[in-house]
């Protein structure tokens, strides 16, 4: 997996309203409400548009990634979809988008209410917005989130018997 797909996802993820992004060297960097930040943001040539096609790649990138994995995971019969099925070094990628995926979805709607006034930005995060929603959907119907779940239930199980 590559680690700058994964940072900028991260940082997605973890936008507060009325944030803003800023890209330097292809990386997403927070940009937090100041009084100074439009001046900055006009010297340095960032604007929404570039920011949101440039969240659009970086999705694209991702999905286009975890399909890879997911596509290959159908048995033999082609009618038996099982996460189980997949390497545990996919597995363990895919594991790790869905989660930050699920948490783009999140950031992405705290950056919309930064953009409340321009509907051409917003219907485009919320046409990202739908196309990782649809994923995730995806996921969760070949048990990704049913793994996810029980992973966690035995953990606290794990934890509950160590403080015994």
């Amino acid at each position: 997996m590559i680690p700058d797909l994964l940072f900028n996802l991260n940082v997605i993820g973890n936008i507060k309203s009325q944030d803003k992004l800023i890209l330097n060297s292809g990386i997403l960097y927070i940009d937090p409400f100041t009084y100074t930040r439009a001046i900055r943001r006009k010297l340095f040539g960032q604007n929404r548009n570039n920011i949101i096609a440039f969240i659009s790649t970086i999705i694209s990138y991702t999905l286009l990634y975890c399909k890879s994995i997911t596509d290959n995971i159908i048995s033999h019969n082609d009618s038996v979809i099982c996460f189980d099925l997949i390497q545990p070094n996919l597995r363990n990628d895919l594991i790790v988008l869905y989660e930050s995926l699920n948490h783009v979805v999140k950031g992405l709607g705290r950056l919309k209410n930064s953009y409340i006034n321009d509907k051409s930005i917003t219907d485009s995060i919320d046409k990202i917005s739908l196309q990782i929603s649809n994923y995730l959907i995806e996921c969760n119907l070949i048990g990704v989130h049913n793994y996810l779940f029980s992973k966690e239930r035995n953990f606290r199980a794990t934890e509950q018997s160590i403080i015994i």
